[in-house]
């Protein structure tokens, strides 16, 4: 809900609004209220509003309140804010998330890209850019494509293809996506979030502890971060500042998610009873 929360007040900031109609979409953040409640408070914010982010913002509602009666709903309303304003690369990166959700994975790359090509400072289209990329990556990085011979004398040849070089391309595609959006907004958690993954699943650990040393001369207190660099560590083979860093994101945690991570650590290490 947070991050609903703040993409609606990064559109707020980003374009001119008339007062009333950000009054409605500020009321409308009101997770106390009904969905029904918050839903018409946008609609009728939307009806004066010339920008498209009271569109924008009751698209991103119906993804969050889901189920299959609010799908179309959500591809409407977003279509509408674009159309609005096309420039806008939340709105289409709001697009680009809503066909992820729904699987359509080909269509989500192609608003993302569109984004990135409109309004080329903006992180969200390059996130899900990144998504695609990084999706592409683990299908092929250790993959194998096996294919079949049938001669005319009902003898059957098989030859293997290793498809690792495409899943190459794919991860470097996502690095250059992600790092480009580390240098807009370096302090953007999920952007951290992804790029650690794609190092660490496309085992570059000297880059992913590189990424989250600087992350946490920041922000200390991020739990993610210290495990992020913890494994980071531990695949260098460094199992002290592995250890330590470990203790440090589970001193962190409350009582209950210690006693659950510290129960996953056994899970994966019996030997450590």
């Amino acid at each position: 809900m947070l991050g609903g929360v703040l993409i609606v007040l990064f559109t707020l900031c980003a374009v001119r609004i008339d007062a009333s109609v950000d009054s409605l979409m500020v009321v409308a953040t009101d997770t106390t209220l009904s969905d029904d409640a918050r839903v018409d408070l946008l609609k009728q914010a939307a009806k004066d509003d010339e920008t498209g982010a009271a569109m924008h913002a009751l698209g991103r509602l119906y993804m969050e309140i889901g189920g299959v009666s609010k799908v179309h709903s959500a591809e409407r309303w977003l279509k509408r804010a674009i159309n609005k304003d096309k420039e806008n690369g939340t709105y289409l990166a709001s697009l680009a998330e809503y066909f992820w959700r729904i699987g359509r994975r080909t269509t989500a790359i192609t608003y993302a890209k569109r984004g990135i090509e409109r309004d080329p400072n903006n992180v969200l289209p390059l996130y899900w850019a990144a998504r695609f990329e990084m999706w592409e990556m683990t299908k092929t990085l250790d993959a194998e494509q096996v294919d079949y011979n049938y001669g005319d004398d009902a003898r059957v040849t098989q030859v293997t293809f290793s498809l690792e070089k495409y899943g190459i391309e794919a991860r470097n595609a996502a690095i250059g996506l992600l790092t480009r959006a580390v240098a807009l907004a370096p302090d953007y958690w999920p952007i951290h979030h992804l790029l650690g993954l794609v190092y660490f699943e496309g085992r570059m650990e000297g880059e992913l502890v590189a990424l989250f040393e600087d992350y946490l001369e920041r922000h200390a207190d991020n739990v993610n971060a210290h495990f992020f660099l913890g494994l980071g560590y531990q695949a260098q083979d460094r199992l002290k500042p592995a250890f330590e860093q470990y203790r440090e994101g589970l001193k962190q945690m409350a009582p209950q998610d210690q006693r659950f991570m510290m129960s996953v650590f056994v899970l994966a290490d019996p030997g450590s009873t």
